[in-house]
């Protein structure tokens, strides 16, 4: 979904959600690897890991791998979250 600059300016951009997909000149047009492929991540904090794809997001050029990159939120104590 992609809005003219004047509607995102009379908005809040955080309201609204972002098309992040590529147009079709960025995106890769042939793919070697598919869900359940086991592969290595040669960059980031992850370098050298060996995981398994769980999911091939063609439009963004993404491919999300079991158990790399995850990122932790420190969330205060509540009755909800005592740990």
């Amino acid at each position: 979904m992609r809005l003219h600059r004047s509607v995102l300016a009379k908005s809040s951009t955080r309201a609204m959600p972002r098309d992040k997909t590529l147009p079709k000149e960025k995106q890769l047009k042939f793919w070697k690897i598919i869900k359940g492929d086991s592969v290595m991540v040669i960059t980031g904090k992850d370098r050298g890991k060996i995981g398994d794809v769980t999911e091939v997001l063609r439009s963004t050029n993404k491919v999300y791998v079991r158990g790399m990159n995850l990122v932790h939120k420190s969330v205060p104590k509540s009755k909800e979250t005592p740990h």
